[in-house]
């Protein structure tokens, strides 16, 4: 996969500056060259401005505020995923997602160069949601969303990969597809019927094909096409070979206070 993961920027030709992370606490300018991530926080700055603009890919991440949990039950998963894809149309494509207790992970490909604004309106709607079934009140989530901008093919997949593995990362001997809140289960199966994956045995009786229910509103063709035209390995290679040091490197350093994401 060496080949495949230095490219560069022949998916990206709009993406000529270095990814840019923004957080309610600073800015953090991150170079990905040939994979590898250099950090530089800034302190007591500001709140930056969100680099976007029509085509910008982002990895979009946000946990509940003091750690607390954002989903009480499988009812209110649905009702994120609902809030997001209102939130979406016209603003920005989902590529990828993963829904875990206390925090979420999101791929998205902006349209507009609102987005922003559409994760904000988002975050309130599902906000005064949770909050109305659940009886509480005040803030559900630590703050604004934290972004990472995309500017490579790398860069990309890897992060692809990053939040399809993050349900299983202490428990390796599962599979993502397993993990019924995350979209790894809709790109398993896609990848099957594109021919770039292959029976791993599933255990339990349990088929993802057999339990998937493909949402309309998660676009699974744009990344498996990488996959496709680099014709280096299949999107289940990749995913089999599992978190690659860079990435796991960078994902640590990505904290909103001192708490590393996972």
């Amino acid at each position: 996969l060496g080949g495949f993961l230095g490219t560069s920027h022949w998916l990206f030709p709009r993406f000529a500056a270095p990814i840019a992370l923004n957080s309610e606490r600073g800015s953090l300018m991150v170079t990905v060259p040939g994979g590898c991530h250099h950090f530089a926080r800034t302190r007591a700055m500001p709140r930056p401005h969100r680099v976007d603009f029509e085509g910008a890919w982002h990895h979009v991440m946000n946990r509940g505020v003091a750690r607390t949990v954002i989903f009480d039950d499988d009812r209110d998963r649905t009702g994120f995923l609902d809030e997001l894809s209102t939130a979406s149309v016209g603003h920005f494509a989902i590529h990828a997602y993963c829904l875990m207790g206390n925090h979420y992970h999101l791929l998205v490909q902006s349209i507009d160069g609102t987005l922003s604004t559409a994760m904000q309106r988002f975050a309130s709607q599902y906000t005064h949601r949770f909050n109305r079934r659940h009886g509480r009140d005040g803030p559900l989530f630590r703050g604004r969303f934290l972004s990472v901008g995309i500017n490579s093919t790398a860069h990309l997949v890897q992060a692809l990969r990053y939040i399809h593995l993050n349900p299983i990362m202490h428990h390796p001997q599962r599979q993502p597809e397993s993990w019924p809140w995350s979209s790894a289960a809709a790109y398993d199966v896609a990848a099957r019927v594109r021919g770039q994956t292959h029976d791993r045995g599933q255990t339990h009786g349990s088929d993802p094909v057999a339990r998937f229910v493909d949402p309309s509103w998660l676009m699974t063709s744009e990344l498996l096409d990488v996959f496709a035209v680099q014709g280096v390995a299949s999107y289940a290679t990749f995913m089999a070979d599992g978190i690659d040091a860079a990435t796991a490197q960078f994902n640590a350093k990505l904290q909103m206070g001192s708490d590393p994401w996972v």
